[in-house]
């Protein structure tokens, strides 16, 4: 990134005097300071950093479902669980009434 906001620095300093020829050299050029080589650079990196970010969070998406599976499952026990507990408890209570 910094190299292309240097060469596009260079770029604009050119243009702000009048040397459209070399401010084209500059944008168009092949070398280490020119700006299309930087530019190729930088977009390999923002390239390589989505493809990173895609694949953490395809990992994280992969491991949040994993994890939530197992809820279903406890949920289902805890809910029978929970209405035997109710049906126990209230037992007593309705005997009274007979």
């Amino acid at each position: 990134m910094a190299r292309w906001r240097q060469a596009d620095e260079r770029i604009n300093s050119y243009i702000a005097v009048g040397n459209y020829q070399a401010a084209t050299q500059v944008a168009l050029g092949t070398g280490d300071q020119d700006s299309t080589p930087a530019f190729d650079r930088l977009e390999q990196a923002v390239n390589n950093a989505i493809a990173e970010s895609r694949r953490q969070l395809r990992n994280d998406i992969v491991n949040a479902r994993t994890v939530l599976s197992g809820a279903t499952i406890g949920t289902v026990v805890l809910s029978v669980v929970a209405a035997l507990a109710v049906t126990v408890g209230l037992w007593p209570r309705m005997s009274e009434y007979r």
